[in-house]
């Protein structure tokens, strides 16, 4: 996971809006990070966070230019997060309570 991870951020990093075989490999390492959310250290899901919070720059961007991939991997991998989280925080509150 962790070079998944890695790979990730520079993905994010480096991003190219014009070049959708990179987006597309981004948005799969994306959606495996996702599924294996549970299996990463707070230090590599605030790592993660991090890296989405960059890559929520370019959404809109992504969004408008490639309507349909937008649709199709980005928003349910979008909603799979959300609830990873929202499970991945009822989980800590537990623990730190």
């Amino acid at each position: 996971m962790q070079d998944l991870l890695k790979q990730y951020k520079i993905d994010v990093e480096y991003i190219d809006l014009d070049d959708t075989f990179e987006l597309e490999d981004m948005f799969h390492t994306r959606s495996e990070i996702v599924k294996n959310l549970d299996k990463l250290s707070l230090d590599e899901v605030k790592e993660f966070l991090k890296a989405e919070k960059e890559l929520s720059k370019y959404l809109s961007e992504i969004k408008n230019r490639y309507k349909t991939f937008y649709k199709k991997n980005v928003e349910p991998i979008n909603k799979e997060l959300r609830n990873r989280l929202k499970i991945l925080k009822e989980h800590i509150s537990l623990v730190y309570t």
